[in-house]
């Protein structure tokens, strides 16, 4: 299926036509389906709706509504670092709720015990929803480390002040 028109309208508003095709992935396995991958930025919490018309190049159509809801609190959704089990270096990254986004990042080690053996402070960016790595390497900061598990902590807070935080291990 050929696209030629990929049409929206949020939460009724007609005289605010979003225009899709330009956001449109096909999906290279198959010449029916694709995605959208538009960024709908600024709008309130609560409920909205959002209504897609897509015609072909033979003038077939076909509509779908998405109903979704907006949350305006700060959520870090996983976290990880690699390699893990690291020789030497890791870097953390975590994913978010927040579009390209630049945070105040704290970022505290634990021995299994419980005691902290180190503590980084810094700016991370994200990629979308993605944070930039936070690269970690002990040895620079005059951290010693036995071989063992240990356990991390991360906080993020954004730039008007919402904080999360988040454990592993």
């Amino acid at each position: 299926m050929l696209l030629i028109f990929i049409a929206a309208v949020l939460d009724g508003d007609n005289s605010n036509i979003l225009i899709f095709n330009d956001f449109f992935q096909i999906n290279k396995y198959s010449y029916t389906s694709g995605k959208i991958v538009f960024p709908l930025t600024e709008l309130s919490e609560g409920e909205h709706v959002l209504k897609i018309k897509v015609w072909d190049i033979l003038n077939n159509s076909s509509k779908k509504e998405i109903r979704f809801v907006v949350k305006d609190d700060f959520r870090i959704e996983t976290v990880s670092n690699y390699p893990n089990p690291m020789q030497g270096e890791t870097r953390f990254v975590f994913t978010h709720n927040l579009l390209d986004e630049t945070f105040d990042v704290k970022l505290e080690v634990f021995q299994s015990t419980g005691s902290r053996i180190d503590l980084v402070k810094t700016k991370v960016g994200s990629q979308g929803t993605n944070s930039l790595p936070l690269e970690w390497i002990p040895a620079q900061r005059q951290v010693k480390m036995n071989p063992g598990v240990y356990i991390y902590q991360i906080s993020a807070t954004t730039k008007d002040g919402k904080k999360v935080e988040v454990q592993v291990g």
